[in-house]
């Protein structure tokens, strides 16, 4: 896992947009709302009920490293206010906006505004370089996502389900 300053040196290579050296933490980096999608569409700002989950497109965009795989991390307040913030990992060579889920699992309302902090990114390092990265594979529906794709391509596949 990279630390703060493995970060720092190598952020040229990892971000492509939104890079603040001060959301640079000890062994992550904190990320913020750009976009809320909702179920009537995209939002600046939202009123979570209990059990609504929304997605979120975050203020970053990255291209990970032949050698590196991101992770999506909760921060402590979200977690503390009911609000389970989760996404997948993001593959060597995957270039995209980073987009996480957001769940109300709280009693209450909870309220979520662009340029609000949301979670954490973790920068792991592979002992070496896959024989297919993510933007050579044919069926990578959410390479290069810089607006919500919804089901991407596979809409046909699971809409239905």
């Amino acid at each position: 896992m990279l630390v703060d300053k493995q970060i720092k040196e190598l952020h040229q290579s990892i971000f492509l947009e939104g890079y603040k050296q001060q959301n640079v933490k000890s062994v992550s980096y904190d990320v913020a709302i750009r976009s809320i999608y909702t179920a009537s569409g995209e939002k600046e700002k939202t009123e979570l009920n209990p059990g609504e989950f929304v997605m979120i497109a975050t203020d970053v965009k990255v291209r990970v490293p032949d050698n590196m795989v991101i992770s999506i991390g909760q921060r402590k307040s979200r977690i503390r206010m009911g609000l389970l913030v989760d996404g997948p990992k993001y593959f060597p060579g995957h270039e995209t906006v980073v987009f996480i889920r957001a769940v109300n699992l709280s009693q209450d309302m909870i309220t979520l505004k662009k340029g609000d902090g949301i979670a954490q990114l973790f920068f792991d390092l592979l002992p070496e370089v896959p024989d297919v990265t993510y933007n050579n594979q044919p069926d990578n529906a959410f390479n290069m996502e810089s607006n919500f794709r919804g089901l991407g391509n596979y809409q046909n596949k699971l809409s239905g389900e």
